[in-house]
């Protein structure tokens, strides 16, 4: 995801969509290739490329809050294969709850556009001076030191997630703390309740929160308006999957 961005792909479609873009969501084309491009890499792709555009000037910090609405959001591999055919053993259930999180992330970024500005801007075609190698590595450089910080985390809160099954709780309250502290233990505590596991893949819990706010240094964005998108976006992920299922 992050070579394709930063490789000029993106700069070349860019004219194309641009109009779509505004149209519907009073976006650029390149915000726009930034929330198709988090739906391809899922966690924190979306937030990296964010901050990117912030520290290049290319985004406010509004605009940047208001993208990490729809920009944060779990791949397809995560949703369909993870939790749809290894968890739900139901790749036709994984498939709806992939598509349910990308509605609802479209639905985010829709309404927000009457919070954006009228986009107008000429393109000027001007040829990527990186070479290919040299962005290839790059790229593999940050993925690498995304799943170095992702994996730190995982391993924090799944430390934090055994501690608490080992404390005198209620198990429903356990299975709460665990399943929003981190997803992928929350897919699993839930795995039989797929209208709480659609609404934990558009909340992402607490672990995904800590490592898309770890890549934001410089936007530093409000918690508590990025916390708001979380629950609105898990919220929106399970009425969309339900009507799914019902129409279905």
């Amino acid at each position: 995801s992050l070579f394709l961005f930063n490789s000029g792909f993106v700069s070349i479609i860019e004219p194309y969509i641009e109009k779509i873009a505004n149209l519907l969501f009073k976006i650029s084309g390149r915000n726009l290739s930034i929330f198709l491009v988090s739906f391809i890499g899922g966690f924190p792709v979306g937030a990296r490329l964010i901050e990117e555009e912030y520290k290049n000037g290319k985004i406010d910090k509004k605009t940047g809050e208001n993208m990490l609405g729809y920009c944060v959001n779990s791949g397809p591999a995560f949703i369909i294969i993870g939790v749809g055919s290894a968890l739900l053993k139901s790749k036709e259930l994984g498939t709806m709850l992939f598509i349910s999180n990308f509605l609802a992330s479209i639905l985010i970024a829709f309404f927000l556009r009457f919070n954006n500005k009228q986009i107008i801007r000429n393109f000027s075609h001007k040829e990527n001076s990186k070479f290919l190698s040299d962005v290839f590595v790059e790229s593999t450089a940050k993925a690498s030191s995304s799943i170095i910080g992702i994996c730190g985390f995982v391993i924090l809160f799944s430390t934090l997630i055994a501690v608490i099954k080992e404390m005198p709780l209620p198990a429903i309250l356990k299975d709460a703390l665990c399943g929003f502290l981190e997803i992928t233990n929350g897919t699993v505590i839930y795995n039989k309740k797929v209208y709480i596991i659609a609404f934990l893949l558009g909340f992402a819990g607490f672990s995904v929160h800590f490592q898309i706010l770890s890549v934001l240094k410089a936007l530093k964005p409000s918690y508590i308006k990025f916390l708001s998108f979380r629950l609105l976006h898990g919220f929106l992920t399970s009425l969309i999957f339900y009507l799914s299922l019902k129409i279905h």
